[in-house]
């Protein structure tokens, strides 16, 4: 098998800690749900209510979100047992790595297809489920 056939094949074939990949994912969903309704409503807040520009609002949200994403996923979602200080430079990469994108998809989103903020978000947010998913099982959370 050649090179890009492996690391594809290592990419798409998940494997968490304990081996259960689907409720691992359940759960993910779960928390996912939590932390997308709690970012939501603070973009929503921010943009709409206290007509603050949607990037900023954006951003805003992702930050206040960041921390309880991350114990949630770490101490229920994926039942990770490595110290913090191996998992959180991960965690902060793809934050920060999912603040510029979910900006730039946003950009894209209102000026160049002509979508709401609001849904431009929404849509956004989509994309990154998948995305931090994959980046966590194959990366921050993998014990």
């Amino acid at each position: 098998m050649s090179t890009v056939g492996k690391l594809l094949n290592s990419i798409f074939s998940l494997r968490t800690a304990d081996g259960k990949v689907f409720t691992t994912f359940r759960r993910y969903l779960v928390v996912g749900f939590c932390s997308f309704g709690l970012e939501y409503t603070l973009f929503f807040l921010l943009y709409h209510v206290s007509k603050v520009g949607y990037i900023t609002a954006n951003s805003s949200a992702i930050f206040i979100v960041f921390w309880l994403n991350f114990f949630l996923n770490r101490c229920w979602t994926f039942k990770s047992k490595q110290s913090l200080r191996k998992q959180l430079p991960p965690y902060a990469f793809i934050f920060f790595f999912n603040i510029g994108l979910t900006n730039l998809l946003m950009f894209l989103g209102v000026y160049l297809i002509g979508l709401i903020p609001l849904f431009s978000k929404f849509a956004t947010m989509g994309i990154i489920v998948i995305w931090n998913f994959l980046f966590y099982t194959k990366v921050v959370y993998r014990d």
